[in-house]
């Protein structure tokens, strides 16, 4: 009781681990925040609250993305007595938390703050119609949808024997499927809603960014800038400025609509701002795009090209998450989707892992399985991006821009970072059930979230892997033939102004 987590009777290296582990994502966390975060809330005092749930939240992704991990490590080859069940349920609550109500309240403040005289008022209203909203749905999803069904089988014996009487086999042959019911706990049906609902995410951005990721490091290295003459130098600086001055002209255009548009109601001006939101989400890639080809040009003026080392460290990053990508592409296919018998096809990455562990270096099994929940991760945020600058009319582009990213975009993304994290996390349990065996995460991942009634239907069937496999193979497709972002507003030929592409 007085010791929830087990940390009297903990390995001492799992704990010091798990320290190192905190710093380090705290420190990678605020030196993100402070290396994108845009100069009007460089201050320390700015926006404090904001910032903390900023870092808080990208600190609490890692760590649950290193929580399975360690819970593998903690199981091997007894439990080594950290509480794993109270971690994981304590990491999903968190999220959910972060997600459902402290990133909203937080972007509420954010967008208030010198927009409107009394903020605290702005938010109690907004933060009420959200925690009624969420409290609605959370207990009516409970109610209807907190039920497992497990599987099982039943042994069914057509007469009693003594316990010492032969023929006990031939008696008690018949076996029948059946399953047992029972209610989950809130903690476990809010970790499968996490999960759930990260997986749509996972499929969408993820699918985008398994080649998106690989491809743009890779095209970073051979678009490098290099350096130029002067007079090459003068020609794409007055194209360029020529091309903002454009772009300028389009933007006040768009404010004015705005404008015209603030306060009135109805389907058809419903349709005008859905239509108006799709040509400002053009009308910023357009600007983020002249913006990079800008900011190209300087550094291959300025600094005769780029440097030798980062260029090679995109290059070799880029082969690292092919190879990565490749790796699990085979890994979900054959280790996986094929089955015989219900067994995987090939245990592939799952034997590779055991078999370091194996070796006796438990803890490079660890990183390479960490490693690898990385990658999927990053593959979303990179889909998401990617995604946002080819598509426009579904939501705003925030893309995360060196020293120009304001506060709403990093809670934007960090709400996408967290429900990432509840679909990598329940994804690799999956892909590597052989090597999670015998784990808390076995117990709620395999035993109960996956059986859920409503839920059950999607991950029994594998709607998810085989939706994401088909999305993977079309967006490499497509990226192959437009490799490249472009502009959504291409000049105009005949005017020479703009207009919006498509």
């Amino acid at each position: 009781g007085g010791d929830p987590f087990g940390v009297a009777a903990m390995d001492w290296f799992i704990l010091i681990f798990l320290f190192v582990c905190i710093f380090t994502f705290l420190a990678t966390s605020v030196k993100l925040l402070v290396h994108f975060e845009q100069p009007e809330d460089a201050h320390l005092k700015s926006h404090v609250l904001v910032k903390f749930v900023v870092v808080f939240g990208l600190t609490l992704a890692w760590m649950t993305m290193i929580l399975l991990p360690i819970d593998v490590w903690n199981s091997r080859p007894t439990d080594r007595g950290l509480d794993m069940d109270t971690c994981w349920q304590v990491a999903f609550v968190l999220i959910g938390l972060w997600i459902f109500l402290v990133i909203p309240c937080a972007t509420f403040y954010y967008e208030a703050d010198g927009a409107t005289d009394n903020v605290k008022c702005y938010v109690f209203r907004h933060m009420l119609f959200v925690v009624i909203v969420v409290g609605l749905l959370l207990g009516i999803g409970f109610g209807l949808l907190g039920t497992a069904s497990i599987p099982i089988q039943s042994i069914h014996c057509g007469v009693w024997l003594e316990g010492d009487s032969a023929g006990g086999g031939q008696v008690c042959s018949e076996k029948q499927e059946s399953s047992i019911s029972f209610q989950v706990s809130f903690q476990i049906f809010l970790t499968a809603l996490l999960g759930f609902i990260g997986w749509f995410c996972f499929v969408l951005f993820g699918g985008v960014g398994f080649t998106a990721l690989p491809m743009d490091l890779i095209l970073g290295f051979v678009d490098r800038p290099r350096p130029v003459s002067p007079v090459e130098y003068n020609m794409k600086k007055n194209a360029y400025g020529n091309r903002a001055q454009e772009l300028m002209v389009v933007g006040n255009g768009l404010k004015e609509r705005e404008k015209d548009l603030e306060g009135k109601k109805g389907f058809a001006i419903r349709r005008q701002k859905k239509k108006l939101m799709t040509e400002m989400n053009k009308f910023k890639q357009a600007v983020l795009v002249l913006e990079e080809d800008w900011e190209t040009v300087k550094r291959a003026k300025e600094n005769r090209g780029e440097n030798a080392l980062l260029s090679i460290s995109r290059l070799v990053l880029g082969v690292i998450t092919a190879v990565f990508t490749l790796l699990w592409t085979i890994h979900i296919v054959f280790g996986i989707l094929i089955t015989i018998n219900g067994v995987p096809l090939l245990g592939f990455l799952n034997v590779l892992l055991e078999a370091i562990e194996d070796s006796g270096v438990q803890v490079m099994a660890t990183l390479v399985f960490a490693a690898l929940n990385f990658h999927l991760l990053a593959c979303v945020v990179k889909g998401c991006f990617k995604f946002g600058m080819r598509v426009f009319c579904l939501f705003p582009i925030h893309p995360m821009r060196v020293g120009d990213t304001p506060l709403n975009s990093f809670l934007f993304n960090l709400v996408l970072i967290l429900f990432g994290t509840c679909a990598v996390v329940m994804f690799s349990h999956e892909a590597f059930r052989d090597f999670s065996r015998l784990t808390a995460a076995d117990v709620i991942f395999g035993a109960q979230t996956r059986y859920l009634d409503f839920f059950r239907v999607f991950y029994q069937n594998n709607v998810f892997l085989y939706t994401f496999l088909v999305w993977a193979v079309v967006t490499l497709i497509y990226l192959l033939c437009k490799p490249r972002d472009e502009s959504a507003m291409l000049p105009s030929p005949s005017s020479g102004g703009v207009k919006a592409k498509g």
